[in-house]
């Protein structure tokens, strides 16, 4: 009887140390939690955008400052005073970067799927041969790649060459033909 409750209490207390230490876990988890909000963490040569107190910058690092920048937002004083009174090697920018009058989808309020393209923007209608920058043809900000020309050729319609049967990818080029597929020319495929 008495080992069986030596037993019990060393069990007990077994698992009330873990009960600790899963506690002591939790809760450093919700601290550091807590510290990463308050924060920016920017390495250099790096950017983010930062967006507090109803204010988003393109917070630029350049390779100065050795490890990178640490962006306090804790305090409207103070994001203020890093925003008034930033280091030499900081680039504050604009939350519309490339002045399209969109601002980038990094910031709450922003619409911007691409913010280094003016030509990128929600609503854009034009059709490009060339990428938006970083190999994405989706310069409308509606998640997809539209093909301009999306149909092979027949009697009636314009179109890609049905000889060759592919309609060329984004950016790449093809015979487009005349209704009746006669007429052909290269041409290349554009896309929004």
């Amino acid at each position: 009887m008495i080992r069986v409750r030596i037993k019990e209490r060393k069990e007990k207390k077994f698992r009330n140390k873990k009960l600790m230490i899963l506690f002591i876990i939790i809760s450093l988890a919700f601290l550091v939690a807590a510290y990463n909000n308050q924060y920016y963490n920017i390495p250099k040569n790096s950017y983010k955008y930062a967006e507090e107190y109803g204010t988003c910058y393109k917070v630029q690092v350049g390779a100065s400052p050795g490890a990178g920048v640490f962006l306090p937002s804790k305090t409207s004083s103070e994001w203020s005073n890093f925003i008034n009174n930033h280091p030499a090697s900081v680039t504050l920018g604009s939350s519309d970067y490339d002045g399209d009058g969109y601002d980038s989808d990094q910031c709450v309020t922003g619409t911007d799927c691409y913010d280094n393209n003016a030509n990128a923007h929600p609503g854009q209608t034009s059709y490009f041969s060339t990428d938006r920058g970083d190999g994405s043809y989706d310069y409308n900000c509606d998640g997809s790649q539209t093909k301009h020309d999306p149909i092979l050729c027949d009697s009636l319609n314009f179109g890609w060459s049905f000889i060759e049967g592919v309609i060329p990818s984004c950016g790449a080029t093809g015979n487009y033909c005349k209704p009746g597929c006669g007429g052909c020319s290269i041409q290349t495929q554009v896309c929004h």
